[in-house]
């Protein structure tokens, strides 16, 4: 070139200078980003720009990149977060995964979970770390040449392909950790993790899996749920033993029962945790009401209600619960021997007789309370008493003989209903 002639730009700006100038770009988009999605975080490696380069080849993420560079990342942050994965590319997929997997583990480290909106997007983010990687589960070519360019012969084909396999799961067993990390100490972090374990079909939906991948990551999803459980439920069940077999106060039944119930709404309102009220409560209840303890059992009782009240909603709907159906309906018995009013402690008998009408104490309870409300409305001089008194009388006496015919205050019922005519 002869001296004096000005240099252009284009005439010495090379390709790799494009592709470094395009790499910084989609880092300062990366940067704005990750401090939209987890403030105060230490930064992702650079590396994590891939991402961006990717969603550039996305039609529908151009705008979004566009307004994070223009310094506002919100619409960017809502496109890494579909509520479906097909169509994306299986690279795109493992940078979505590796993209959440920091910002839960962001949120966890700083217990960030106190607000509605923070417990909602751990969760949306603890799914999507479950989704991507039964999504990828599906790209086995994808996941075997990572595996091949990453271990490079350092492994035989055979553990190569168990990994590969073993990958799809591996979103999964991520959350449980999670879950199980904080279990002990009930962390709202764990709870939402273990939450998110037993929406595993809503997960497998965003995978947009389906057949025998479905299948298998729900079973997988389900049989961490239920480790994680009755890890959390052990020292409970160790507790409540060693009383058994020792010479116990009601007090300490009720706190362990109080803290079982702490742990059902924790775990937010556990199955499994009602089912334990139920099958450890009659052990020391029956005790204390043979001795007539009423005070003893209100005190055991009391931690129960709410439990025992959603394990017998979940009976009503569910016929696979109906196993438990007799012993939540002892539970409901016995709180209605102890309802402050006959009303109360009639429909706290109908409910654990429709639970399990072949229960003999639900049926000899209710048949009961039925004489009890029929002798009360015919106390009195009859031009006292409401109109219908007698034929509500009547009803009562007449379905206490249909639950309980051999029940010992018949009698006594049906010659006060005679002279009362």
């Amino acid at each position: 070139m002869p001296p004096g002639t000005p240099i252009r730009v284009r005439d010495v700006w090379r390709a790799a200078d494009e592709a470094l100038l395009a790499r910084i770009e989609d880092e300062h988009v990366l940067e704005r980003l990750w401090a939209r999605a987890a403030p105060g975080a230490t930064p992702l490696h650079p590396r994590a720009s891939g991402m961006v380069r990717l969603l550039r080849e996305r039609a529908d993420a151009r705008d979004a990149i566009a307004a994070a560079e223009s310094g506002n990342a919100a619409p960017l942050l809502v496109r890494l977060e579909p509520s479906r994965l097909e169509g994306w590319s299986p690279a795109l997929v493992h940078h979505l995964a590796l993209f959440h997997r920091a910002r839960a583990e962001h949120a966890i480290a700083r217990d960030a979970v106190s607000t509605s909106a923070a417990r909602q997007t751990l969760e949306h983010a603890l799914m999507l770390i479950g989704a991507t990687w039964i999504a990828l589960g599906r790209e086995q070519t994808y996941l075997r040449e990572l595996a091949l360019d990453v271990i490079a012969g350092a492994l035989p084909a055979g553990e190569i392909d168990r990994a590969v396999d073993a990958a799809a799961m591996r979103g999964l067993d991520v959350i449980a950790a999670i879950a199980r990390e904080g279990i002990d100490a009930r962390r709202g972090g764990a709870a939402i993790a273990l939450r998110v374990l037993g929406r595993a079909s809503e997960v497998v939906a965003i995978a947009g899996a389906d057949g025998a991948l479905a299948d298998r990551a729900q079973d997988r999803a389900l049989g961490l749920r239920s480790e994680l459980v009755h890890t959390m439920l052990a020292p409970l069940s160790i507790e409540i033993e060693e009383l058994a077999a020792r010479e116990w106060k009601p007090i300490e039944v009720a706190s362990v029962l109080e803290r079982a119930r702490d742990a059902w709404r924790w775990a937010g309102e556990e199955v499994e945790v009602e089912r334990f009220v139920v099958r450890e409560l009659p052990r020391f209840a029956w005790d204390l009401y043979r001795a007539r303890k009423w005070d003893d059992l209100r005190l055991v009782l009391r931690p129960l209600e709410q439990p025992s009240d959603s394990l017998a909603m979940r009976i009503q709907r569910d016929p696979m619960e109906l196993a438990w159906a007799a012993q939540c309906a002892q539970v409901l018995v016995f709180r209605a021997e102890l309802a402050p009013t006959l009303d109360a402690q009639i429909g706290l008998a109908e409910r654990g007789y429709a639970l399990c009408p072949t229960l003999r104490n639900a049926r000899l309870v209710l048949a009961d309370l039925l004489c009890a409300r029929a002798e009360r409305r015919l106390e009195g001089p009859s031009v006292l008493r409401a109109a219908d008194s007698w034929q509500d009388a009547k009803r009562d006496i007449t379905r206490a003989e249909e639950i309980h015919p051999e029940l010992s205050r018949l009698p006594a019922a049906r010659e006060k209903l005679a002279r009362s005519r």
